[in-house]
């Protein structure tokens, strides 16, 4: 970067010479092309109330159009979808990231194309362990819930714990939360007995059952479907009085049962109450 002036920075690489805007974010200069920003309504106006007022804002270096709120690194990010070969990587190869850095300002400025580009690119690299946390975050503050879930899903069944450095992307109520699903997703396996149980564990990863759904979305504040509360077909089920109270840990439609060394959960559907045991004996 070449210096210009005491406080401001020309961009090494989005600063162009015969680009007609100049914008100031943060300390760095970026002129570029004002046609590149047609597309986004919220962009048009800013360019046009600038061009038109008497001072010439973002003509020169000296009025420059001031974004703020916005980070130098992630607009960088952006302009790199407009001029790829102007980028320090391959614009197939920025980290997930960078990604949801342009998929932040593609939204927050309506830029459809843009944010469209970018969701390609994260449906490629979102699943992938290291982003879980990262996609969870910003599932959250777009409010994408297809996405929300099925990155906490597998939150839930990976073995390692959730990290200091996901900690800090999802902040402490998030972490709390998700950490608590964990624990009681292993409480139910390690306590299963059956191979037709709720959930199984090996080696700390937890396969979740579609029956499990319901909770956990439950926990995450999400809708419940009817696919959710549909439990696998068993066969024949056991009948059984339970006593004492009914309310059990996973709510008030299921329950512990126990028989010997022999031990099950109860759920009431239909206001017939069943076990997880596959049988077809009644009791």
């Amino acid at each position: 970067m070449s210096t210009q002036g005491s406080l401001q920075l020309r961009h090494e690489r989005f600063y162009l010479e015969d680009g007609n805007a100049v914008f100031q974010v943060e300390s760095l200069l970026f002129r570029v092309h004002a046609s590149l920003f047609k597309n986004s309504p919220i962009f048009s106006d800013i360019i046009r109330a600038s061009f038109n007022l008497d001072s010439n804002e973002g003509r020169s270096d000296k009025k420059p159009i001031l974004l703020t709120g916005t980070a130098a690194t992630n607009f960088e990010c952006f302009l790199s979808c407009f001029y790829p070969s102007r980028t320090s990587w391959q614009v197939d190869d920025m980290p997930f990231k960078a990604w949801a850095s342009v998929f932040d300002l593609a939204m927050k400025w309506q830029f459809d194309d843009v944010r469209d580009l970018a969701v390609r690119h994260l449906q490629d690299i979102r699943t992938d362990a290291p982003t879980l946390a990262g996609q969870i975050a910003l599932a959250s503050r777009h409010r994408l819930e297809g996405w929300y879930w099925e990155a906490c899903l597998k939150i839930c069944e990976r073995a390692p714990p959730l990290s200091e450095d996901e900690g800090a992307q999802l902040g402490l109520a998030e972490t709390v939360r998700l950490s608590a699903i964990r624990q009681t997703i292993r409480s139910r396996a390690s306590q299963s007995l059956t191979s037709g149980s709720r959930a199984h564990m090996l080696h700390g990863e937890v396969s979740i059952s579609p029956e499990d759904h319901g909770y956990i979305k439950k926990e995450l504040h999400l809708r419940v479907t009817a696919a959710d509360k549909q439990a696998p077909k068993r066969n024949k089920a056991r009948k059984a009085n339970i006593r004492g109270s009914d309310h059990g840990a996973w709510g008030s439609d299921e329950a512990r049962w126990s028989y010997g060394w022999e031990e099950a959960t109860i759920r009431r559907s239909d206001g017939v109450w069943e076990t997880d045991v596959a049988s077809g004996d009644e009791f």
